[in-house]
């Protein structure tokens, strides 16, 4: 019986530690990207005021959070996105007091204390905050890329982790081949701080996984450590570059944490268009083809955002209720060349079955076909002794001997297949393939980087 009667109170133990552990783990895996404001309430003679009321007002959108003054006179208000916050405080037996707009960044935890004067309720003292407030309780630190800069700074991808290059030790990589874009997922994840990041290589210091992406709080990196969800650059309202990690809310890396915080809707609309363009009007040849028209290069990246209040008219006021809204938008329409260089294609004879032209140099000694010696592409050669091949029938095989039987010669040149032997499957595959539009390169073949690359890619 004794049992029996210890065994709901074991039962409401374990299941209680349980939930702790489990609070604990949730709490050790937040990463929370929104700012808290704090103080402490005192009056003339510094005492602390107990039960003082401190309301405070976001200037963005008129939201507004109370919070009560504990035994030691302190406060704090947790979960606020970032922005311009501020507040009042009111007491029985003193005048009110009014703090100036105090701006709020990307995890910010800042103080404010407010000596109360003695007086009536009615009155109120204002307290300036021309002086900006330094974050004095957080264990990490690090450089915030505002509002303003995502605004105004110039950019050619749209892609907000770039800018991390503006932060003290750190830097960005030269992205990928084609161009950075909203789905480049490795060139926007090239960010390396103090001496670790994503660098080609091997070894702990060139992994991806030295820096962390955050959103709104949330993990946003892929399993191999990249950027996973990239915001377009107007969707972001700042990010905050950690590279000293000492806060025991942030783990998985070794450079740097680079937490970003979307925009939100405010009590008055706002919106942005834009539209970026690039086209080959003013683009060079490629490297090595002068005489191939630049490739074509035609970019479209737009969009927009729009965000304030929900307003239905003679429905719905979000400005009285605090509901707000945001959207954002980005498209693009991208024709851009890809493999650039040069690649080896059959000569026009050659897929007639006509090898009398076909030339190629192994080891300093150049291989004709027969009948051609010395008249090929790769003829003139300053020290290259001639040698002859030839092409054989493939069907001619003996078996017991080895010995094949060579092409026959209706040209007298040599090594040209008989129409009737090529297969309609070839011709087609041929017909579809580009003929050659660069000189051969001679000393290697007749039929070496005969092509210029002109492919493109299409997003």
């Amino acid at each position: 019986m004794k049992t029996t009667r210890n065994t709901p109170r074991f039962v409401l133990t374990l299941v209680a530690s349980l939930l702790l552990v489990f609070a604990g783990s949730l709490r050790s895996f937040g990463q929370e990207s929104r700012a808290s404001l704090a103080g402490k309430v005192t009056d003339p003679q510094n005492a602390v005021v107990v039960g003082a009321t401190v309301t405070v007002i976001s200037v963005e959108t008129g939201v507004v959070q109370t919070a009560t003054t504990n035994r030691a006179g302190e406060w704090r208000v947790q979960f606020l996105n970032p922005g311009h916050y501020s507040f009042e405080v009111n007491a029985a037996g003193f005048k009110g007091a009014e703090h100036g707009a105090i701006e709020l960044q990307v995890g910010d935890q800042k103080t404010a204390d407010v000596q109360l004067q003695i007086g009536a309720v009615t009155e109120t003292v204002t307290v300036g905050a021309e002086t900006p407030l330094i974050d004095t309780d957080a264990a990490v630190s690090g450089t915030v890329i505002t509002t303003k800069e995502l605004e105004e700074l110039p950019s050619q991808s749209q892609v907000p982790t770039l800018l991390a290059g503006l932060t003290p030790g750190t830097v960005v990589g030269n992205g990928v081949s084609g161009g950075v874009y909203l789905w480049s997922n490795l060139g926007a994840s090239g960010v390396q701080a103090n001496g670790s990041g994503s660098v080609a290589g091997s070894g702990a210091q060139n992994s991806y996984y030295a820096v962390q992406y955050q959103l709104d709080g949330a993990y946003d990196s892929n399993a191999n450590g990249t950027v996973s969800f990239i915001p377009p650059q107007d969707a972001i309202s700042e990010f905050r570059v950690a590279s000293n990690a000492y806060d025991a809310s942030i783990g998985r890396t070794s450079g740097a944490t680079l937490s970003m915080v979307s925009k939100t809707g405010t009590k008055d609309f706002h919106g942005s268009l834009y539209e970026y363009n690039q086209n080959n009007f003013l683009n060079a040849h490629v490297w090595g083809s002068s005489n191939v028209s630049p490739p074509a290069v035609h970019t479209n990246q737009y969009g927009g955002t729009i965000g304030g209040p929900v307003w239905l008219p003679h429905l719905y006021d979000g400005r009285k209720k605090k509901t707000f809204f945001f959207f954002s938008y980005s498209g693009i329409r991208n024709n851009a060349p890809v493999n650039q260089g040069f690649m080896n294609v059959p000569t026009a004879l050659e897929r007639q079955g006509d090898f009398s032209q076909t030339c190629q140099v192994t080891s300093g000694v150049v291989y004709y076909a027969d009948g051609n010696h010395g008249t090929g592409p790769c003829t003139g050669k300053a020290g290259i002794a001639p040698q002859p091949f030839t092409v054989y029938d493939p069907t001619s095989i003996n078996m017991s001997t080895g010995n094949r039987t060579a092409f026959p010669n209706p040209t007298g040149l040599g090594n040209v297949i008989s129409s009737q032997r090529i297969s309609p499957y070839a011709t087609a595959i041929f017909a579809l393939m580009p003929l050659p539009d660069n000189p051969a390169t001679g000393t290697v073949s007749s039929d070496s980087n005969n092509f210029v690359k002109k492919e493109v890619q299409r997003d």
